[in-house]
């Protein structure tokens, strides 16, 4: 096994690409996955999410739960209410954080928590596209802040003018 490498059954990578498909298709934002394998023996990785609004937040939460449900996946915990500014659902080994921007940069899980593994995310949306230059475009935005960062480069762009 490679340094930094996880180690993912066929079930947790099910799991960990429903949620990030999930996240994705709610228009979560700066969706990163982190490996915490090494660092903890309660979580193998935690998927990291940021909302636009606290009814934006609330809506990724939803919609991430009804999913899981679907493959009979039942969340083990929530922590905070709807109206924060902050949901971290417990999925056994997996752990989700939907945060505002605010938030998110204020607490800095990425830094605590450290080792960054490459969204499987990306693989699907590979494995979606025809031809090699639109994957590496793809996993090039993903690098530079989503899929998102594109819509808002323009949108701040017409706001300009």
């Amino acid at each position: 096994m490679k340094k930094g490498k996880a180690i993912i059954d066929k079930e947790q990578k099910k799991r960990l690409e429903l949620i990030l498909k999930t996240l994705d298709a709610k228009k979560g934002m700066d969706i990163k996955v982190l490996n915490t394998l090494k660092m903890s023996s309660l979580w193998d990785y935690f998927v990291v999410c940021t909302g636009s609004s606290a009814s934006h937040i609330k809506s990724l939460y939803d919609a991430l739960d009804r999913s899981l449900s679907q493959i009979g996946e039942n969340m083990l915990h929530r922590e905070t209410g709807f109206d924060s500014r902050w949901i971290v659902a417990d999925y056994g080994d997996i752990m989700v954080h939907i945060f505002d921007r605010e938030m998110r940069d204020y607490y800095a899980i990425e830094k605590i928590w450290g080792e960054k593994e490459e969204s499987p995310l990306l693989v699907v949306r590979k494995a979606r596209k025809t031809g090699k230059k639109k994957a590496k475009t793809l996993k090039k935005k993903a690098v530079k802040g989503g899929a998102n960062a594109k819509r808002q480069k323009q949108n701040k762009r017409k706001k300009q003018r």
